[in-house]
């Protein structure tokens, strides 16, 4: 496939929907083990958008993991490229197939059919950061190595939304800011507030949709609602 070793990243943001509307992208990294569908993660959860991510090295390489899925269920994928080289310099005939497996064995490939432009608010800073966590820190810490949760505590265990709560109320009560200590500030309120912020600042409320996991763009638009009261 390759004449040369190149090391490519590929996400998969696989969305199983339901009656209820997505969360958020819950992030489910491939380990280098998870070789056949039995070996990889399950996905248990069909209300969350998951970014499914994979590295490969060189030709014949395989990375797989399981969905649960009920009937009437929706499956949306979307294959992502990175936006920088060897990636997004790839042909489509390099890059990686996706094969969906149905539990009576009926295999489907995924076609690339056309390539366009995904756009998620993420900077170098927040890259830089989240990689060295990913191949630096988070290795160190990580005990099981078939745990897919990208945050984990310092036992190797996966954050809950608890120990976050808990973690941001501590920075909030370090504030010397006496207005900011008396609001109800929780994990919900920065996914308002950077709703918020993106719609303000001009982002197309399609990709403001995508980027909250929204099934729904009446769900999306409430913020916009909020932004036309505020400045009334």
């Amino acid at each position: 496939m390759y004449r040369k070793t190149i090391i490519a990243i590929f996400s998969f943001f696989i969305l199983i929907t339901n009656s209820l509307p997505a969360i958020a992208h819950q992030p489910v990294i491939l380990l280098n083990t998870d070789t056949t569908p039995a070996k990889g993660p399950l996905l248990l959860d069909g209300t969350v958008s998951f970014a499914v991510r994979a590295t490969f090295t060189k030709s014949g390489e395989k990375r797989a993991f399981r969905a649960a899925f009920k009937e009437g269920d929706t499956l949306i994928l979307q294959y992502l490229i990175l936006d920088k080289k060897p990636e997004n310099s790839l042909k489509v005939s390099q890059l990686p197939q996706v094969s969906l497996i149905s539990p009576k064995g009926k295999v489907t490939l995924l076609k690339i059919n056309e390539r366009t432009n995904f756009y998620e608010p993420f900077n170098k800073t927040a890259s830089k950061i989240l990689q060295d966590w990913v191949f630096e820190y988070r290795t160190i810490l990580i005990q099981d190595k078939t745990e897919s949760k990208l945050f984990i505590n310092r036992f190797g265990k996966p954050l809950t939304g608890g120990t976050l709560g808990n973690r941001l109320q501590r920075i909030i009560n370090q504030s010397n800011n006496i207005q900011l200590k008396e609001k109800n500030i929780t994990l919900h309120s920065l996914r308002h507030s950077i709703a918020t912020h993106l719609l303000a600042n001009g982002m197309d409320i399609q990709k403001v949709q995508r980027f909250l996991g929204h099934s729904s763009l009446e769900t999306t638009q409430i913020y916009t609602h909020l932004i036309e009261e505020k400045q009334d």
